[in-house]
């Protein structure tokens, strides 16, 4: 929901957008994710242990509880209110389209049911035309995506879209991705505009501290510069997990032009 007198327009609608989808809340949406595909569920659909999402996804620092001479483990309280309500925003939100598929009525990103068969317990479900789309088409995002710290997420996400669309040429020729500065910022998301405008030459010094630190920590790859500013070369490497996992990808894409060429050459021998 936005400001009814707020006027979006194509170059501000960013801005308006990350009011709602913060960091904390991307980061929670994608833990989502997570947990229905670690049920293998073909519907999308998944439990929310607030335990399990912060100790094992985000791997966040736990606090300790002594309970009758024993120690016991738990996520943050403040982390936990964080997440919750993170989580909960999802739930506001409604998918109205993707491409020229239209839902009527717009679906609930995460609807909630109550699993009568397992003691009442409350299960969730992913909005279903987000689900189909992400079965059939999807970006690789290491899970050490999940332990950055939220601030990184977003542009970590963008970086991860960044090699869904370049992965299999990068694959296929040199194994590195360049291009420049202001030119991946674009491709990444970043609204460097605003923040160029703002901050001057040191918007592009603390872009590069932030998109080193993504790309490591985040298991997305590393980045070599050459220059300054928004015109700087930059030139990204894809992790190895990333590179293995995308590899699928390239061989399914030779099999189909095999196929592809094969069925031209029987076409062409047909027609003599």
């Amino acid at each position: 929901p936005l400001d009814p007198n707020a006027r979006v327009t194509e170059l501000n609608a960013g801005t308006h957008t990350r009011k709602l989808l913060t960091p904390g809340v991307l980061r929670a949406w994608l833990a989502t994710w997570v947990l229905a595909a670690n049920r293998s569920a073909q519907y999308g659909i998944f439990t929310w242990d607030i335990r399990e999402v912060l100790l094992d996804l985000y791997q966040a620092q736990p606090v300790f509880t002594t309970v009758r001479g024993k120690r016991y483990s738990r996520p943050s309280p403040s982390q936990e209110r964080d997440t919750e309500e993170h989580f909960k925003t999802i739930h506001s939100i409604y998918l109205h389209g993707l491409g020229n598929i239209k839902p009527e009525p717009p679906q609930q990103l995460i609807s909630t049911y109550r699993d009568t068969n397992e003691r009442e317990r409350v299960v969730y479900q992913h909005a279903p035309l987000a689900w189909l789309a992400v079965r059939k088409s999807f970006t690789q995002v290491p899970l050490a995506v999940l332990r950055l710290d939220a601030s990184d997420v977003p542009l970590a996400l963008g970086l991860a879209n960044v090699w869904r669309a370049h992965a299999t040429s990068t694959l296929r020729g040199s194994g590195h991705y360049t291009t420049t500065l202001s030119d991946l910022a674009t491709e990444a998301g970043e609204d460097h505009r605003t923040g160029s405008r703002n901050d001057g030459k040191s918007y592009w010094i603390r872009l590069l501290i932030r998109l080193r630190r993504a790309l490591h920590d985040g298991n997305l790859g590393t980045l070599h510069v050459s220059g300054e500013g928004p015109e700087a070369l930059v030139t990204l490497t894809p992790s190895s997990a990333l590179a293995a996992v995308y590899q699928p990808l390239i061989d399914a894409a030779d099999k189909q032009q095999e196929f592809n060429e094969e069925t031209r050459f029987d076409a062409a021998v047909r027609s003599l």
